[in-house]
Parts: structure tokens; C-alpha cells; sequence
């Protein structure tokens, strides 16, 4: 969770009012591969907590089910990132896959 001092920063310098500010970008990831790096911020359709973004995960996961979509198929989901190095914001499409895989954590 951010300070209240950080957030009102990047609410008052790049009217940024809600996201996810991108802690890591691993090498290789879909995320590197669109162009997202450390410190971008991440708008999600006006998700703002991680109760959002997880019940938004799981409604994309219920679609993959409900549509009997394949473990190579992807849903694309629209987002805003904010580069606030650059001071720009853009939208852009970031492809979602569903798979039963067991994921490591890197952290």
C-alpha cells in the first residue's frame, strides 16, 4: 500500500488517481514484452485495491472456464500505463492466459 504522501505526489503532479505501480518486470515476461518497467503505474479500468484486481483475475478465469478455452488461448484486456519518467500515458493491450500451471514466486 502506498504512503499518503505518494499518493497525493502522483494524484497533483500526473493525475494518477488509482493503480498498481509495477514493482518488477521479469525478464522475458508479457509485461517486459509490452514495454512496462519499474515504477510504471498500471490503471486497470479504475481498480484500485488488490480485492478488485483479484476478483477481476477470477472473472477472467470463470470466462476461460465458461468458454472451454484452451490453455494457449488469451483474453485481451485493455489497460492505461502511466510512465511517469516520460510524464505519458497510454493504452494499451495486455493478452491474459489461463493455465493450471503451478507458478514460482521470484521474489
Amino acid at each position: 500500500m502506498l504512503d499518503t504522501v505518494y499518493r497525493d505526489e502522483l494524484r497533483a503532479r500526473h493525475s494518477i488517481n488509482s493503480g498498481f505501480i509495477v514493482a518488477q518486470a521479469c525478464h522475458d515476461s508479457t509485461i517486459e514484452k509490452i514495454g512496462l518497467r519499474r515504477g510504471d503505474v498500471i490503471d486497470l479500468d479504475h481498480r484500485s485495491t488488490v480485492v478488485e484486481l483479484e476478483e477481476f483475475l477470477l472473472g477472467l478465469g470463470w470466462v476461460f472456464l465458461e468458454k472451454k478455452l484452451d490453455s494457449h488461448s488469451t483474453i485481451d484486456v485493455k489497460i492505461r500505463v502511466h510512465d511517469i519518467r516520460a510524464k505519458t500515458s497510454v493504452c494499451t493491450i495486455l493478452p491474459m492466459g489461463f493455465s493450471d500451471a503451478v507458478v514460482h514466486s521470484y521474489h
